[in-house]
């Protein structure tokens, strides 16, 4: 898949165009071990989860990582389940227990909130949690995930991570089951309904930093971030970017094959890297410039730009999710019928500047919808794959703060300014030497050549060295 793709080959390759920050990246290896606690109306057991992230960091603030997370000691819980509150099965529940396989994988953004020994941080991320009930088919869905924790810098490279999580999904509980363990507990897949679950998780974890910074090391990215952040609202620039594009949705979600978007994007830049937007989009009607269909999408995404300066193509990544919302008499493709959708939501862009405060934009976004159907026993959920494609321009409103690349550069100007005073004075100090070295030794000829003539018999040469010698003697005591 190429959301997948995406955020994995980006741990891969050092990303084009960020020579002049490479000092702030860093790569990271985090083992992580989690409990997770069940609804009970997910059918499942509590239990851990093995595995870990590997990702960059961009300075000391902000980390991208790739996630995998992994259970074989799964197990179904159906004793909390509403359906059969009200029913006496005249079994033990625990005879239909199945062990159960758990995977997770997907993307995540995590913020340090501080620099020092121990801080807080915030994680939000996205990706695909998938179910492999013993001897039943596997079945998958989009999940959603938010949370905070304390990070602890153990030494120099390697850091102590604890946190909470929480993570919400669409999930029916009927995908555990059987047709015989339906039978034995007098229940229809009818009896279940698609419903959005939400567990909490305690996670932890040891991070090593491998290259660029070490953890409480502040880079020139970094001081870049700083000076960004601390003129507080001063810094902060609203940019509206309204586009024209498309999405080829996957068939069997139901809409159209090739539906026409338009819409806008609109948040807020924190500095020249960081920014945060939410996004609106209406369907429209293929040939037609401003006729709507009953078909729109609304979410946000976090973007990460790969670019100092802001001047020249400036590459983008992108990472969010959202809802793609049916209504009215919206026409899909007939092959089913189309349905509101959570989708998670990844990509890559550039933008162009046009003049100080237009950007021309365009960017490729894979986005990731589950089409589950507990009736389809073979295949219950599976994970579609859509591609939008969209160009548009970007307004850039408000002050514009000087840009990292800016900063970097008169940090740099400063530097050399002060290595060059530090030049002069030693220069100075030289030269100073010298001469003291030629009177020196012009004093010595002078002294010798007196010393020569008084040698030869001449009184006054005596007399003249003897009041020289005097002088001398009188200046070192003094």
């Amino acid at each position: 898949m190429l959301l997948m793709a995406t955020w994995l080959g980006l741990l891969a390759v050092r990303p084009l165009g960020v020579q002049a920050q490479v000092s702030g990246i860093s790569y990271t290896l985090t083992p992580t071990i989690e409990h997770v606690e069940f609804d009970n109306e997910s059918g499942l057991d509590n239990t851990q989860f093995y595995g870990g992230r590997v990702g960059f960091s961009f300075g000391e603030y902000v980390e991208l990582s790739g996630l995998y997370l992994y259970t074989p000691e799964g197990r179904t819980r159906l004793g909390g389940l509403a359906v059969l509150q009200d029913r006496d099965p005249g079994l033990d529940l625990d005879l239909l227990a199945r062990d159960v396989t758990m995977h997770r994988y997907g993307g995540q953004l995590k913020f340090n909130v501080g620099t020092g020994i121990v801080h807080p941080y915030l994680v939000v991320g996205t990706g695909i949690f998938r179910f492999e009930p013993d001897n039943l088919d596997a079945s998958e869905t989009i999940y959603l995930s938010g949370g905070a924790g304390i990070q602890y810098a153990l030494d120099r490279r390697y850091t102590f991570t604890v946190g909470v999580e929480g993570l919400t999904y669409r999930h029916n509980a009927a995908t555990l089951l059987s047709e015989a363990d339906l039978s034995d507990l007098g229940l229809t897949r009818d009896d279940f309904t698609l419903e959005r679950r939400t567990n909490l998780g305690v996670r932890a974890g040891f991070q090593v930093y491998l290259g660029g910074r070490r953890p409480g090391e502040l880079t020139e990215l970094d001081r870049a971030f700083e000076e960004q952040f601390s003129g507080g609202l001063r810094n902060l620039r609203l940019q509206v970017e309204p586009f024209w594009g498309q999405v080829d949705f996957d068939a069997d979600l139901g809409f159209q094959n090739t539906q026409r978007m338009a819409g806008v994007f609109a948040g807020l830049d924190f500095g020249p890297y960081v920014g945060v937007r939410g996004f609106y989009w209406r369907g429209v009607q293929d040939g037609e410039i401003a006729k709507f269909v009953d078909l729109q999408a609304y979410g946000g995404e976090m973007k990460l730009a790969f670019s100092t300066s802001g001047q020249g193509l400036t590459p983008y990544l992108t990472l969010g999710g959202g809802v793609m919302d049916v209504f009215g008499d919206y026409q899909g493709n007939t092959t089913v019928v189309p349905e509101d959708q959570t989708f998670a939501m990844g990509g890559v862009g550039a933008s162009l500047p046009l003049g100080e405060t237009i950007r021309l934009h365009g960017s490729v976004r894979s986005l990731l919808m589950s089409t589950v159907d507990a009736e389809q026993v073979s295949d219950p959920n599976q994970i579609q794959t859509s591609f939008m494609y969209s160009a548009g321009l970007s307004f850039s409103l408000g002050r514009k703060a000087p840009s990292a690349g800016a900063l970097i550069g008169e940090e740099i100007s400063r530097t050399r300014a002060e290595a060059m005073t530090a030049q002069e004075r030693l220069a100075a100090e030289l030269a100073e030497r010298e001469r003291a070295i030629r009177r020196a030794k012009a004093r010595i000829d002078s002294l010798a050549m007196l010393l020569a003539e008084a040698q030869q018999g001449n009184a006054a040469a005596m007399e003249r060295l003897r009041g020289e010698l005097r002088r001398d003697s009188l200046r070192v005591a003094g």
